[in-house]
């Protein structure tokens, strides 16, 4: 049951994000423009999820399943932790811009689904993960894609 849910939740969130790409601007030298990789991947996503939505309805006898979100919630804890902040990075990323965003997803994400017990060594090794994926990705996307990404209120 529990790849079943996690099936319908990522084709409904490729069929979300695909949405949210045309709300991309257009480019004038790339004809693909800044949303056609995300497309791409947002497509491979959604047959993918549906892929396995089959798989599962074809697998299982239906009348036997209860639903248990305690049980689901807590076998695919992590998964749900990461689609939160994920979705809040989404949301975040238009008012305080794209590397503030970026930075606070990945330390987040690492912090919470990394190592139980953390030491110095181990928010040192989060933080520099996160301002390095954070500006890289940034650096790469702006100046060989040409992609321009929300500044935020601390940039602009």
């Amino acid at each position: 049951m529990g790849e079943l849910t996690a099936g319908i939740i990522f084709l409904l969130l490729s069929i979300v994000i695909f949405i949210q790409t045309f709300q991309l601007p257009e480019s004038q030298y790339d004809p693909l423009g800044p949303a056609g990789f995300p497309r791409l991947i947002v497509v491979i996503m959604g047959i993918l999820a549906a892929a396995l939505i089959i798989k599962k309805l074809r697998a299982k006898d239906f009348k036997k399943i209860e639903f248990n979100f305690k049980k689901i919630f807590r076998d695919y804890k992590l998964i749900f932790i990461s689609l939160f902040n994920f979705l809040l990075y989404i949301l975040l990323m238009k008012f305080i811009g794209f590397r503030i965003s970026t930075f606070l997803f990945v330390f987040l994400t690492q912090f919470m689904i990394g190592p139980e017990e953390k030491s110095g060594k181990t928010y040192f090794i989060i933080t520099s993960i996160a301002l390095f994926l954070s500006l890289g990705s940034y650096y790469f996307f702006q100046s060989y894609l040409s992609v321009i990404f929300p500044p935020g209120i601390f940039f602009e």
